[in-house]
């Protein structure tokens, strides 16, 4: 009898605790009624990228600080947005008209191709996702997942992708199989997101993000201006600012051909030292690349030709990754997916800085046995890529004839 009413209590038990649960629509419903009431917020978030939207290893991970408001015209649709880097210098800014890049000397203007195809803050990425979820649907299943102090949202989208850039973009797929998933978490005692994840780019790399350190409704939308945050630079337009932007890294690269190189000591992911100036033995070349770079991946197989016909105790070729913060493993999965065979490192906020201050990728450099720089080779051409290849070998074939008188 007393083994039959503690069953009975625990089924009662359970069943207390299951009602407590709120479903997914009431959730969404709440986090949309509180989110719509946000019209600026700062924040710091941090981003991880993951190749493919299966992968559990990241490629890439980054911290910004957000400043968000609305658009005074069109409250959800284009929001204005700055973010920053850890030192508080601009990455990037968004007006409703135009996009402005820090591009180290001065600020980039380019017109906007509208909320679908713009990153967007995360307050207006949770509302669209938001709406997107609570539209009936045949394709859509929403699962509620209790994590203790929060709330998570697991969605499910069958047959077809969805790209949460800006609005969401409906990805058609070949295969009424291949869907796509998505999350949300929202904090039990305040109903506010602090995390999602999402799709974006074609092809599709998932996206993670969390929030922390936010300030809601801090200032007024009618004071806020992306200028305030252009510290003293000069914005440049179309034709003049690519004539700016040409003239300031051929002077950048006229500096460094004469420069020191850096005295920085790198480690390759298969665990080889590198040094540009402790190893006086052999020429260098150096391929600068990214993991969200198209035109790199188009240059790998040059690269590998490259790296394959020349003896490693005339040359060394190793890789250099722009991304600091990545799992180790996670880029050695993708380096093995793109079928790089040749030495990477992971940048360290300096080396990759000192040749490329901008990010530019791809990019090539050879260096002779005494430290000299024989060829600076930005960007890759991908519709020729044996032009390029030819370039770069016949600079080593240079350095290494001059080696041997």
């Amino acid at each position: 009898m007393k083994r039959t009413l503690f069953l009975y209590a625990a089924l009662a038990y359970t069943a207390c605790v299951s009602a407590t649960v709120p479903t997914a629509e009431d959730i969404l419903t709440k986090i949309l009624e509180n989110v719509s009431k946000i019209h600026t917020a700062s924040y710091n978030i941090t981003e991880r990228v993951f190749y493919t939207p299966d992968d559990s290893l990241y490629i890439d991970e980054e911290v910004y600080r957000i400043v968000e408001c609305e658009n005074p015209t069109d409250t959800v649709g284009l929001p204005i947005y700055i973010r920053q880097n850890e030192t508080g210098r601009l990455r990037i800014a968004l007006s409703p008209e135009y996009s402005y890049y820090d591009r180290v000397t001065h600020i980039e203007k380019s017109r906007r191709h509208g909320p679908g195809y713009s990153w967007a803050p995360f307050y207006n990425r949770v509302m669209r996702m938001c709406e997107y979820f609570l539209k009936p649907s045949d394709n859509l299943s929403l699962t509620v997942i209790d994590r203790g102090d929060e709330w998570e949202i697991d969605a499910s989208v069958s047959g077809h992708m969805i790209i949460f850039s800006g609005y969401p973009r409906v990805v058609e797929m070949s295969s009424a199989d291949h869907g796509s998933h998505f999350g949300l978490r929202v904090d039990k005692s305040t109903m506010m997101p602090v995390w999602v994840s999402f799709l974006l780019g074609l092809p599709a790399s998932r996206y993670e993000e969390s929030v922390s350190n936010v300030e809601l409704n801090s200032f007024a939308p009618e004071t806020f201006s992306v200028s305030d945050y252009f510290n003293g630079l000069s914005t440049y337009e179309g034709e003049e600012e690519r004539a700016l932007s040409k003239k300031w890294s051929r002077q950048h690269l006229s500096e460094i051909r004469h420069a020191p190189l850096p005295t920085d000591t790198l480690t390759t992911l298969d665990g080889t030292l590198i040094s540009l100036v402790n190893d006086t033995t052999r020429a260098k070349v150096i391929f600068f690349a990214t993991t969200h770079c198209g035109i790199c991946h188009a240059a790998i197989p040059s690269i590998n030709n490259i790296y394959e016909s020349y003896p490693a105790d005339r040359v060394q070729i190793f890789g250099v990754m722009h991304e600091t913060r990545a799992q180790p493993r996670g880029i050695m999965e993708l380096l093995k997916r793109e079928n790089v065979r040749v030495p990477m490192a992971l940048n360290n906020g300096r080396f990759y800085e000192y040749f490329y201050p901008d990010g530019l990728a791809p990019a090539i450099i050879v260096i002779d046995r005494k430290g000299k720089i024989a060829l600076i080779q930005n960007g890759f051409n991908a519709y020729n890529p044996k032009q390029t290849e030819k370039r770069i070998r016949e600079a080593i074939d240079a350095v290494l004839r001059d080696h041997n008188e």
